[in-house]
Parts: structure tokens; C-alpha cells; sequence
């Protein structure tokens, strides 16, 4: 009886709900900005960096 029961009420109560949560949030938390130039986010070199390429793991 429950095998019946169970999915129904699943997809009836767990659907809309995480639709209506997926459409309402913004997990990325993305904001228009017009006064910003570009959205690039740049980063100060480090010494850990400075390579054009990462060091080889097996020589």
C-alpha cells in the first residue's frame, strides 16, 4: 500500500517545492553590477606563480 502511496506524494510535495527554491535563490549569490568595468577578478602573482608551467611530476 505504501509502494503507492509514497511516490505520488513524493513528486506532489518535493517538486514544486524544489523548483519554487531553485528559481527564488541564487546560490552563487550573482549580482548585476552597473557601475563595474568588468567582473574579472584578478590576483597578486605569488612566488608559487612566477613558473610558465608547473613543475614536471616524474623526471
Amino acid at each position: 500500500m505504501w509502494s503507492l502511496l509514497l511516490p505520488p506524494a513524493y513528486f506532489l510535495l518535493f517538486t514544486p517545492l524544489s523548483l519554487l527554491l531553485r528559481v527564488a535563490r541564487d546560490p552563487l549569490r550573482r549580482r548585476w553590477d552597473p557601475s563595474a568595468t568588468d567582473y574579472w577578478h584578478y590576483r597578486r602573482p605569488t612566488r608559487d606563480n612566477d613558473e610558465p608551467h608547473p613543475p614536471r611530476a616524474l623526471r
